[in-house]
């Protein structure tokens, strides 16, 4: 909770995606303190969703206290008007790593997320086949590599090692998959990756 004497500092364009949602880092003043936060600008019909979400995931394990280290941004407070208030992280993402040496290891890390995520059960998530996944990650994989030809074999082996270890359901049946994922999602800490 902010008191009387905060200020606005700093603000950041962290991210934004054309009429779907902004992220501004904020870094807050205050007589005897400095704050950093992430507001989340979304949807107002999404906010609150999304807040809940955070909340359940908080609550399934994806927070500070999870022995694997995986975690989500702890969320601070929903605004109607449409503004996600969430702590802020300042570890470099996955992103930001890529033709590193640490690239591949968290790579290795996103999958871990990915599996932690699928094995949840909440509601309101969308769901979607293994196959429609994979055909979206093998899309996405073709263009990184296309963009870093030298990443090219290391990505075609973690391709081939995905299809061997795609589990062996129903044709018709529905499995959870998450695939609103990103590599700025995934940070590096002095641990590991969270």
């Amino acid at each position: 909770h902010l008191n009387g004497t905060a200020q606005i500092a700093r603000v950041d364009v962290l991210g934004y995606r054309l009429e779907r949602r902004s992220l501004l880092g904020l870094t807050i003043r205050e007589k005897d303190r400095t704050l950093s936060v992430v507001a989340k600008l979304v949807r107002p019909d999404k906010g609150g969703l999304l807040f809940d979400l955070l909340q359940e995931l908080e609550k399934k394990g994806f927070n500070s206290s999870a022995t694997d280290g995986i975690d989500v941004p702890h969320p601070i407070e929903y605004a109607p008007e449409g503004i996600l208030w969430l702590e802020k992280v300042s570890n470099p993402s996955l992103h930001e790593l890529i033709e590193t040496e640490e690239y591949v290891s968290g790579c290795r890390r996103a999958g871990e997320v990915l599996q932690k995520l699928q094995g949840l059960s909440i509601q309101n998530l969308p769901v979607h086949t293994y196959e429609e996944a994979f055909a979206q990650l093998k899309e996405w994989a073709d263009e990184t590599a296309r963009i870093y030809p030298a990443l090219k074999q290391s990505i075609q082996s973690v391709l081939e090692e995905l299809e061997k270890s795609v589990p062996n359901v129903e044709p018709e049946a529905v499995q959870p998959v998450h695939r609103d994922f990103y590599d700025s999602q995934l940070l590096q800490t002095r641990q590991g990756w969270a």
